[in-house]
């Protein structure tokens, strides 16, 4: 699991760790952060389970979906 943290803190993807609850998520994007380039930026962790739907969208995407399903 070390190795792949690593990994991932050394490219400049976002990452979207998923699991169940009680899996080390949260400590996981912590240590990915702390081991990145970024780690002098400010840390956002985002708990998808509680957004719905276009929430979720906007939040990951920053955009609303029109009423036909596209983006604005």
């Amino acid at each position: 699991m070390m190795h792949q943290i690593d990994v991932v803190a050394a490219t400049d993807a976002t990452a979207l760790l998923v699991g169940e609850p009680g899996s080390g998520k949260k400590s996981a994007a912590r240590l990915i952060h702390q081991r990145s380039q970024r780690v002098r930026k400010p840390f956002h962790m985002l708990n998808c389970a509680a957004l719905q739907g276009e929430q979720l969208d906007i939040e990951l995407f920053g955009t609303e979906r029109s009423a036909a399903g596209t983006s604005r």
